[in-house]
């Protein structure tokens, strides 16, 4: 019998486009030169595979923290990129892929292409039917509508998977009575550590708070920073109990790094895995710097992904936390940060035995459900209050926290955390040394030279190679020395003794030019093409601008003078030594 292959055609199709039935049901994918429709194909396949999730552009899934891993709890989810290898597999599971056979004339069952797989995995802006993954948590959370979450899976919402959530029992309605009982709970596990005052206390609330609604609010979190006067005062101690009632387990240390281009390595590292939160334990003299604080004002990260020409860009909703023996801060760090200050009277601290829970840990994890929906009443009963207005002082670019986090501990009965920035700005040397510069740059011009305006080159010329005329120099009391010191102090990386040279001084008044310190204001003008600068008194709603500099400088700061000796060997001596000690 012959069989006519046209009339065939004409009845049942082309059997060249014939694709053998697929047992499991999944989707059929030709693989042909029409790549793009088969990569598209493919996305609306890998989009239905349970564990593939996309997060800046990239595909990932979740898995557990190997031994390997210093900043996670072995076990911990962690988020890690889909592997070529790893979406080929995941490919097979979700879809039935074919190429033409030309010798069969016939499409026959395939593995994956490569040019399919690579083209999957360099995709980049995924389709919405590929499930967005923000974070991962493990322990219940505020959401943006005051709801929590309590149930473990996909929280599509937010874009966050929940897993081992803890189960609370909640008012649907709690008042600012239950708002304030709440606080009192979280406060009595903390009652015995020797804090300053109230406010230091508050500054560990907000952690707890923060650490619970961190997905609440619009915009970044401020670092919660603990500082005491010695080791073993409890700073470790206060951060693990925080992490043991969100989390149900200490916070992993990282140990700090003074070079940015390692902070900033570390940072990628992190909003790659997504962790949480990160605690720079045991910080040695100064912390700070222009990596960790672009990190702090951050919600999406972009930099260069270690060992590979590729930029990525991640949202970064890590809560950061630091401990630290009488640190000093750099630059605009102080900015961003809470600090939280204990100091003990004792020789040593770790042998106090009078706490109220000698094992605190212990206990909070007997009593973590209840210190749970104590913590949540606190931030709930302020939401559904409607967040009332209290007035606070701005605290910028963390608007969205402090409007949550902050207002409820303080409606809540609290004290108000941001009053610690006070003495968080005077852990930065230039806070007293750039007014000493300038109060030495005004008495130069006014009482010393008797010129308006000095530049860069003058002040080295005249002062720093033996050249300058005043009496008191062999005194060491002039302001020209006094500039000098202050200067060499300001200048970061300087071994004692050298000197700037113009450009880099220039670029040092630069950075603090036109800026209000202690009531005067660095600023310069333009000279025959030289910038010329002066100190002029700043503005004040009862006295206007002064012109061209020409306020006087008063007695009192003549006088202040004379004590700034005393100011920059206090910052010369915190430079130097060493802050060995432990939390």
């Amino acid at each position: 019998m012959t069989i006519d292959p046209i009339k065939c055609d004409e009845v049942f199709g082309n059997f060249g486009d014939y694709l053998p039935p697929d047992p499991k049901n999944r989707p059929q994918i030709k693989q042909t030169t029409d790549e793009y429709e088969a990569i598209e194909q493919s996305l609306l396949a890998i989009g239905k595979h349970s564990e593939v999730y996309q997060r800046g552009g990239k595909l990932v899934h979740i898995t557990s923290v190997s031994e390997s891993r210093t900043i996670e709890r072995k076990g911990a989810p962690v988020i890690q990129s889909v592997s070529r290898a790893l979406l080929r597999t995941w490919l097979t599971e979700v879809g039935a892929f074919y190429t033409y056979n030309k010798t069969e004339e016939g499409w026959r069952p395939s593995h994956p292409q490569d040019w399919l797989v690579d083209g999957i995995h360099a995709r980049g802006g995924y389709p919405e039917t590929i499930r967005p993954l923000k974070a991962i948590v493990d322990n219940p959370y505020l959401r943006p509508d005051g709801s929590v979450c309590t149930e473990s899976g996909y929280d599509s919402t937010l874009g966050i998977y929940c897993t081992n959530i803890t189960s609370l029992t909640l008012s649907e309605a709690p008042t600012q009575d239950d708002a304030r009982r709440g606080l009192a709970a979280l406060l009595d596990l903390i009652d015995d550590f020797p804090f300053i005052a109230p406010t230091d206390r508050a500054v560990w609330i907000t952690f707890v708070l923060t650490l619970l609604s961190r997905f609440a609010f619009v915009g970044p979190a401020p670092m919660f920073f603990f500082d005491a006067s010695t080791r073993g005062t409890g700073k470790g101690l206060l951060v693990d109990a925080a992490s043991q009632i969100v989390f149900g387990r200490e916070i992993p240390c990282m140990p700090p790094t003074d070079e940015e281009s390692e902070m900033r390595k570390r940072i990628t590292s992190i909003a790659l895995a997504g962790d949480r939160v990160i605690l720079f334990d045991n910080v040695v003299g100064t912390f700070g710097g222009a990596a960790i604080d672009a990190a702090l004002t951050a919600v999406v990260w972009q930099d260069r992904k270690l060992g590979v020409s590729e930029n990525v860009s991640l949202p970064l909703y890590t809560v950061w936390s630091a401990t630290g023996n009488n640190v000093q801060f750099r630059g605009d760090f102080v900015r961003r940060v809470l600090l939280s200050r204990m100091i003990s009277e004792l020789e040593r601290p770790e042998t106090r035995d009078d706490f109220k829970y000698s094992k605190l840990l212990d206990h909070i994890t007997a009593n973590r459900k209840a210190l749970l929906e104590a913590a949540f009443t606190i931030l709930r009963a302020y939401y559904l209050a409607g967040k009332p207005n209290l007035k606070l002082t701005r605290f910028g670019k963390f608007e969205g926290w402090s409007d949550l986090v902050r207002g409820a501990v303080v409606w809540a009965g609290g004290a108000d955390p941001f009053e610690t920035k006070a003495e968080a700005e005077k852990r930065d040397p230039s806070t007293e040394l750039v007014p000493a510069m300038l109060r030495a740059i005004k008495a130069l011009c006014d009482e010393e030279l008797k010129k308006k305006s000095l530049t860069a080159k003058d002040i080295l010329r005249l002062y720093w190679i033996g050249q300058h005329p005043c009496e008191n120099a062999k005194n060491n009391t002039c302001a020209a020395e006094t500039l000098r010191e202050v200067i060499e102090e300001l200048s970061p990386g300087r071994v004692d003794g050298t000197l700037p040279n113009a450009k880099q001084l220039g670029r040092l008044f630069d950075k603090h030019r036109d800026r209000n310190f202690g009531g005067f204001v660095l600023t310069h003008h333009i000279s025959a093409g030289n910038r010329r600068w002066y100190v002029k008194a700043a503005p004040t709603a009862a006295t206007p601008p002064a012109k061209n500099g020409a306020a006087e400088i008063s007695p009192e700061a003549l006088r202040e003078l004379e004590s700034t000796r005393g100011l920059i060997e206090k910052f010369k001596h915190l430079k130097g030594s060493e802050h060995h000690g432990q939390a």
